[in-house]
C-alpha cells in the first residue's frame, strides 16, 4: 500500500459559451510542483442552464472530472440532456485539483 501526503490544491473553472449539443469536454492545463506524484479531482460548484426563456426539466445531467497523467492537465466533460437532445444551454464548473506526493 502506497502512502501519499497532500502537496496542495488548486482551483480552476471550465467556462461552457452557449451552444448546441449534449456532451461538451473541456480541458485546462495545472501547474502542480514537481514533486507530484498522484492526486484527484473534486467538484466544488456548477451553474448549467438554457439559455432560452424557457424551462426545460433535465432528463440528465453528468459532470466527469479527470486528473490527467502526472496531475498536468484537469477533464470536464458534461452532458446535459432534455428530451430533445440538442437545446442550447451554458455555464461553469468549479473543480479542484488536490495533489498528492
Amino acid at each position: 500500500m502506497a502512502w501519499y501526503v497532500n502537496s496542495g490544491f488548486e482551483e480552476v473553472t471550465f467556462k461552457f459559451p452557449a451552444e448546441k449539443g449534449t456532451t461538451r469536454t473541456q480541458t485546462l492545463a495545472l501547474n502542480p510542483e514537481k514533486n507530484v506524484q498522484n492526486g484527484f479531482a473534486v467538484l466544488s460548484g456548477f451553474d448549467l442552464c438554457y439559455t432560452n426563456k424557457n424551462q426545460f426539466q433535465y432528463g440528465d445531467l453528468k459532470i466527469d472530472l479527470k486528473l490527467n497523467g502526472d496531475a498536468a492537465s484537469i477533464t470536464c466533460s458534461v452532458a446535459l440532456r432534455d428530451g430533445s437532445d440538442g437545446r442550447e444551454w451554458s455555464g461553469w464548473v468549479k473543480a479542484v485539483a488536490v495533489y498528492l506526493a
